[in-house]
């Protein structure tokens, strides 16, 4: 599966709680925004901090699924019910 996402890490940058209590920029290493200021939304800050963090790992994330599915693909349980998961998330993932 060929990855067309900006590379990571991401990182969350310039918080910034307005009246939407939106957070920041969702930046990549290499300085691209990913997500612009008020692309992230919650009920709350907490919440607000939590879905940025989620979408700032999600580079990682995608990888540690890939090399999970590896793994269990080299240990013949590419068929066991996680490895079915994690080929459906990796999928949904990469916008397929």
């Amino acid at each position: 599966m060929k990855t067309e996402h900006t590379p990571g890490p991401w990182a969350v940058r310039n918080i910034n709680y307005g009246e939407f209590r939106s957070v920041g920029t969702i930046q990549a290493a290499n300085g691209l925004k990913v997500v612009e200021p008020g692309g992230i939304w919650g009920a709350s800050l907490p919440e607000c901090d939590a879905n940025a963090s989620l979408v700032a790992a999600a580079p990682d994330l995608l990888a540690a699924c890939k090399e999970s599915l590896d793994l269990l693909r080299d240990m013949s349980m590419g068929n066991h019910r996680v490895a079915l998961n994690l080929e459906a998330s990796i999928a949904t993932a990469m916008g397929q």
